[in-house]
C-alpha cells in the first residue's frame, strides 16, 4: 500500500512540472525553418591576420530578416563589413574581422530578429566561435639565447689572400660594367604611360590571357582588382593597393579627389571582387563581362579629359 502511495505521488509532481513548464513556453513563437549559422576563415591565424566571418540566415518565404546591428569592434575584435551574398531563401553577411592581441579568442555571438506576416518575432543567434591567435615570432625567437664563443682566427696563406684579392677585383669589376650598362639602358628606355593610358594596356592584356575559360576566375578578380587599385594610386595617390575596401573608400571621400559618383562605381566593384576573393563567390558569366566594364568606365570617368586617348 505504502508503495502504491509513493509511486502516486511522484507521478503527480512530474505531471504538474511539464504543466509548469508547457505554460511557461505558451507565449514564445518559434520560427519554423529558419536556421542561422555562422563560420570563419582561418580558424587559426597569426596577429593582425584578416578573418573572414561569414553569418548565414535560410528562411522561408514570408519571413522578414531584421539585419543585425553589428558594432565597430566587439569582443576585441575590430569588425569592417564587407557587404551580403543573397540566394533563394539564403542570405549571407560578410565581415572582415582583426585581432591584436594572441591567445584563445571567442568571436561573440551575433543576433538575428526574424518577423513573420503576423508581426510575431523572435531572435537567433549562431553561438560563439573560438579561434586561436599566434604571435608572428616563433618560440625559438622569444627566447634570449646564449652568447656564442669567439671564433679562432687561424692562420691565412699568402696564396690564399692573393685569390682573394684577384675574386673581389673581377666582381668588382663585373659589379662596374653591370652598373654602366644599367645607365645605357635607362638613357634609352621609353618614357612611362600615363596611370590611365597602362590601366587600359592592362585591361587589354588581361582580356588576352583567356583565365576565365581556363578556369582561374579567382585569379582573373585578384588581377582585375589590383589593375583599379594601381591606376587609383598612380592618378590621385591614394594608397589604394594598401588598404581594405571600406578604409580606401573612407580615405577617397574626405580627402575630396574622387567625387560620390567615382566612389560608387569603384567601390560596388571592389565589393564585388572581394566577394569572390575572400568569400568564394562564383559570379556568372555577365558578371565576369560586367566587371571588367566596370574597370575601363571607372578609369574612362575620373582619367584627365586632356589626356585621354
Amino acid at each position: 500500500m505504502i508503495r502504491c502511495i509513493c509511486i502516486f505521488c511522484c507521478a503527480t509532481i512530474l505531471v504538474a512540472t511539464a504543466a509548469v513548464g508547457a505554460g511557461e513556453n505558451a507565449g514564445v513563437w518559434l520560427p519554423e525553418g529558419v536556421r542561422v549559422s555562422a563560420s570563419v576563415n582561418p580558424t587559426r591565424m597569426t596577429i593582425g591576420d584578416r578573418i573572414l566571418y561569414t553569418l548565414t540566415v535560410t528562411a522561408p518565404e514570408g519571413i522578414e530578416i531584421v539585419p543585425p546591428s553589428v558594432p565597430g569592434e566587439a569582443g576585441g575584435f575590430r569588425i569592417l563589413p564587407l557587404g551580403l551574398r543573397q540566394g533563394k531563401g539564403t542570405i549571407s553577411y560578410l565581415y572582415d574581422l582583426r585581432m591584436y592581441e594572441t591567445g584563445e579568442k571567442v568571436i561573440p555571438a551575433p543576433v538575428i530578429a526574424v518577423k513573420n506576416r503576423d508581426g510575431r518575432t523572435a531572435s537567433l543567434s549562431p553561438g560563439a566561435i573560438p579561434i586561436v591567435v599566434e604571435s608572428v615570432l616563433d618560440a625559438d625567437s622569444r627566447e634570449i639565447r646564449d652568447i656564442k664563443p669567439p671564433l679562432e682566427l687561424g692562420y691565412i696563406p699568402v696564396r690564399l689572400f692573393v685569390w682573394v684579392l684577384i675574386v673581389a677585383a673581377l666582381v668588382a669589376g663585373a659589379a662596374i660594367l653591370f652598373l654602366r650598362r644599367g645607365r645605357e639602358r635607362k638613357v634609352s628606355a621609353p618614357p612611362l604611360l600615363p596611370p590611365h593610358l597602362a590601366a587600359y594596356a592592362e585591361l587589354d592584356r588581361l582580356l588576352a590571357m583567356n583565365l576565365i575559360s581556363q578556369g582561374r576566375v579567382k585569379e582573373y578578380y585578384i588581377r582585375l582588382s589590383d589593375i583599379v587599385r594601381r591606376y587609383i594610386e598612380g592618378s590621385f595617390g591614394l594608397k589604394a593597393p594598401d588598404r581594405t575596401t571600406e578604409e580606401f573608400l573612407a580615405e577617397a571621400g574626405a580627402s575630396g579627389l574622387l567625387d560620390a559618383r567615382a566612389r560608387t562605381l569603384v567601390g560596388d566593384f571592389l565589393e564585388q571582387c572581394d566577394m569572390v576573393k575572400f568569400a568564394q563567390y562564383g559570379p556568372t558569366g555577365d558578371e565576369i563581362t560586367g566587371a571588367h566594364a566596370a574597370a575601363k568606365r571607372f578609369v574612362d570617368e575620373t582619367a584627365p579629359t586632356s589626356t585621354k586617348d
